[in-house]
């Protein structure tokens, strides 16, 4: 009988691990494809400011910067979230990951 508990709490942690590990490789794919798209944030077409990154902190941080360098304006990152479209190649194509 306590063969049979010790093995069931054996299966039991095996499967709760295999679980997490399967978790944790799908969440880095998903993370992992988010830094893959690359994302633009355009100034107005008077400045010509652009600015292309897999990164999202990276554009937000230099967004930021040229707003207040440019044009003495705080912009938050969730104006700049608010901004932000997936970068185009120069035929209006959506640029391939």
């Amino acid at each position: 009988m306590m063969t049979r508990i010790l093995l069931a709490t054996l299966v039991v942690a095996l499967m709760v691990s295999f679980a997490t590990v399967a978790s944790a490789q799908g969440m880095k794919k998903e993370a992992k494809k988010e830094m893959m798209e690359v994302k633009s944030v355009a100034c107005d077409p008077q400045c010509g400011f652009k600015v292309q990154s897999h990164d999202e902190q990276e554009l937000t941080d230099i967004v930021i910067a040229h707003a207040k360098k440019s044009h003495s304006m705080d912009i938050t990152a969730k104006d700049v979230k608010a901004k932000m479209k997936p970068a185009s190649s120069k035929d209006g194509k959506k640029a391939k990951s």
